[in-house]
């Protein structure tokens, strides 16, 4: 007998993975950069993402909890940052979060399921 997943839970799960294709990319702008900057960190948090995303892509509903209490997490240092220009690494980082918050909305806005 095969489950028959919501639209909404395929369609967050791509917009997760657009999200961590940006981060990506927006770790490889700031290693450029800032010498500083530690990819591994990005990466680690991309493949967690990937996780959160392969699980809504298999309709798991507990996922709209974690990925909502991440996301929060992640993005408000964001929000927080004092004088940040609108570089093109930060509005990436925007629209990958905004990506992730539609995503959460998409996943909320789907029917549970009885099992």
């Amino acid at each position: 007998m095969e489950d028959k997943i919501h639209r909404n839970f395929k369609l967050a799960s791509y917009l997760i993975f657009l999200a961590i294709i940006i981060d990506v990319v927006v770790g490889v702008l700031h290693s450029r950069t800032t010498p500083d900057f530690d990819i591994a960190t990005g990466i680690e948090t991309s493949l967690m993402f990937m996780t959160l995303g392969y699980f809504a892509f298999i309709g798991k509903h507990w996922v709209k909890w974690v990925l909502l209490f991440v996301t929060v997490i992640s993005t408000v240092p964001l929000l927080v940052m004092p004088d940040q220009a609108l570089t093109i690494p930060f509005s990436l980082q925007l629209f990958s979060g905004f990506l992730k918050i539609t995503a959460i909305f998409m996943l909320f806005l789907a029917p549970k399921q009885d099992s």
